[in-house]
């Protein structure tokens, strides 16, 4: 995708933080990838962002004292994400520019960073020859010894499997697992949607990177086509929340989960 084409995103982007940012889950799922980024993230580092969305995670990171150069390539959610730059997000108030992930390089311009981040399956709209490709860009992006940050969906999500087994569709649980792109409705539109597991990603990255650690995202959180039903079970929601969190430590799970994130140092 250049930046004279329309991106599928463009049409959702004034709902899209109704839509899944302030979703119980979306939300549940947030703090879990905040708390992970908390603990690593140093004030004054420098982070690229790719598939920034609406740019909750910029507008984080930057509170923690990191500047934030981030991505995204629908133009309209970076203008969401610009129209909410001076309203009290932050002392240092992230950059946003629009491009795709092989457009990169005309607006990082030889820059390179501490960190790169992409959170919620930004990769997972991305083709595997594509993440191939990504891999060197990436690298030459970071500084020695830099770090890159992924979340994303895996292909073995337990609550999906569990949940098209009760609906009788062996062919939804068996979805993540075909891989070929899974068609995602975004509005009106559709868009690609590929599953990568942690194996995958290494294949993909294991050239220029060593991967330090993953851990899942939503092991017991639901993923968020299951929100009608939770919205009315808080105490049931918060049992899973804890759940996670206890979970949060185990690598093993990883795949299992709706999201997962993996940790990358480079070479």
């Amino acid at each position: 995708m250049n930046m004279t084409e329309k991106s599928p995103f463009d049409e959702v982007a004034g709902q899209y933080d109704s839509l899944f940012t302030g979703s119980l889950t979306g939300m549940a799922q947030r703090r879990i990838v905040w708390r992970y980024l908390k603990r690593r993230m140093i004030p004054g580092h420098e982070i690229l962002e790719v598939n920034c969305g609406t740019g909750t995670d910029a507008f984080y990171l930057s509170r923690l004292g990191c500047r934030v150069t981030a991505t995204d390539a629908s133009g309209e959610m970076i203008r969401q994400c610009r129209s909410k730059n001076g309203m009290g997000q932050g002392s240092q108030s992230p950059v946003f520019l629009r491009a795709s992930i092989q457009e990169l390089d005309e607006v990082i311009q030889g820059r390179q960073f501490d960190v790169i981040f992409s959170d919620f399956s930004g990769l997972n709209c991305v083709d595997p020859e594509e993440l191939q490709e990504a891999s060197a860009r990436f690298h030459s992006f970071l500084k020695r010894g830099g770090r890159m940050v992924f979340v994303v969906f895996g292909t073995k999500c337990l609550w999906e499997r569990f949940y098209f087994r009760i609906k009788g569709n062996p062919s939804g649980m068996r979805r993540r697992k075909r891989g070929t792109p899974v068609n995602a409705q975004v509005l009106s539109s559709g868009i690609g949607v590929w599953y990568y597991s942690p194996a995958d990603l290494k294949n993909h990255f294991g050239g220029h990177f060593q991967v330090l650690q993953t851990r899942p995202a939503g092991l017991f959180l639901p993923p968020t086509y299951l929100e009608h039903f939770f919205r009315g079970k808080k105490l049931l929601f918060r049992v899973l929340s804890v759940a996670d969190r206890l979970a949060g430590g185990f690598s093993a799970f990883s795949d299992r989960a709706d999201h997962y994130i993996i940790e990358f140092r480079k070479r």
